[in-house]
């Protein structure tokens, strides 16, 4: 995945997030992501989806 991308279509729709990736962890084969999200516009009826529908384009 393109995290650029990512932050882009995030941002796009207010979103805020911190993404953050533990050079330690990845070493030790351990889970290396961290990310924090927050804000957002409330979805209207119109556009509202599952959230496993939301895909960057």
């Amino acid at each position: 995945m393109d995290m650029l991308e990512l932050m882009v279509w995030l941002a796009e729709r207010g979103v805020t997030a911190v993404f953050k990736a533990d050079g330690d962890r990845m070493v030790e084969r351990r889970k290396a992501w961290t990310v924090v999200v927050g804000g957002g516009r409330s979805p209207d009826r119109q556009d509202a989806q599952p959230m496993g529908a939301m895909r960057p384009r």
